[in-house]
């Protein structure tokens, strides 16, 4: 009686354990086919709508304010007290120092770029040898420090270099540019606008100046200068020599960038004439005394100082400086007398 209640007892233990099992592995088996499920369901995941999002706001965003843009034709440069150079000395060759130069007009237009603006500078001048020279010059400007706005487009072949430049002011009507570089300051109000393209109009200058018969005090006659008359006319003649004269002519060539110029005085009863070749960039040359003059006379130097449309300058020098203005017109210079001998 007391075995068979102990058997029955260890049937119904072991019953017992393996129900537990049982539901433990099944316990198992749902837990698996769940993250199953979860992964399926993963697969398919569709984005949610979401109609707002909130951020702080320190970090919400707005509307950016667009760039200022500026704009200006036919700006007229003031100056800059502190800087006194000419602007010429930077856009104009060698070749040209000395001649009439004139800054017709600026062209400006700028646009906004944070911190910085870009800059187009369009500049019209009038050069010797060109009716209309152009250049265009482009940069970005910091308001901070400034930059430089180097040449961009330059078709007349200047010895054109970059323009230093620093922002003076900037507001919503203008903005104030120097050009420290020049010395010159320019103020562009806001607008839109945008600068033409530079061209090259040349227009040949005369190829013949001259000047006749343009009277002569005796103190400014080439030679001596306490005693002009000493070196051009026969001693046995002086202080009878009256209203002394001077005739020149100036042709282009033999070679480019060169004249040929004659210079001849005249007095009642003797005449000298010298000749050469004189560059045009301001550089003198020698007039020699001509075969056919009546008098024996040392080398004078000449020194072309302008050319133009209107006109010739030309200095002739000896023991002194003469200065003269030649006509843009083709002539024949008088013939030397030489008096009685």
């Amino acid at each position: 009686m007391g075995t068979k209640m102990k058997k029955t007892i260890i049937r119904e233990e072991s019953q017992v354990s393996v129900d537990s099992t049982d539901k433990i592995n099944l316990k198992r088996r749902v837990a698996i086919l769940g993250a199953a499920g979860s992964a399926t369901a993963l697969s398919v995941w569709k984005t949610p709508i979401i109609n707002a999002v909130i951020t702080p706001a320190h970090a919400q965003t707005s509307d950016p304010t667009p760039n200022r843009v500026f704009f200006g034709a036919n700006v007229v440069p003031g100056g800059i007290a502190s800087v006194n150079l000419s602007p010429l000395d930077f856009i104009i060759p060698v070749a040209n120092a000395g001649t009439d130069v004139q800054i017709r007009q600026y062209t400006v237009s700028i646009e906004e770029n944070g911190d910085d603006l870009m800059v187009d500078l369009f500049e019209v001048l009038q050069v010797r040898g060109f009716d209309q020279a152009e250049i265009l010059y482009s940069g970005v400007l910091s308001t901070i420090s400034g930059g430089s706005l180097g040449v961009a487009d330059n078709p007349c072949m200047l010895e054109a270099s970059s323009i230093d430049a620093t922002i003076a002011s900037v507001t919503d009507t203008e903005v104030v540019i120097n050009l420290t570089g020049r010395g010159e300051s320019l103020t562009v109000p806001a607008g839109n606008g945008s600068v033409p393209t530079p061209m090259c109009v040349d227009t040949p200058l005369p190829t013949e100046f001259s000047l006749l018969n343009q009277p002569l005090e005796p103190q400014t006659k080439l030679g001596k200068s306490f005693n002009p008359l000493d070196l051009v006319i026969s001693p046995s003649y002086a202080g009878e020599v009256q209203d002394p004269v001077a005739s020149m002519t100036a042709v282009a060539g033999p070679a480019a960038g060169t004249y040929t110029v004659t210079y001849q005085e005249q007095d009642d009863f003797n005449g000298g004439r010298w000749a050469g070749t004189v560059p045009d960039d301001g550089t003198p040359g020698t007039l020699v005394l001509d075969m056919e003059s009546c008098i024996r006379a040392p080398e004078i130097m000449a020194t072309i100082t302008s050319v133009s449309e209107s006109g010739l300058d030309l200095t002739v020098s000896f023991e002194g400086s003469f200065m003269y203005t030649l006509d843009p017109v083709s002539r024949t210079l008088p013939e030397l007398d030489c008096g009685p001998q």
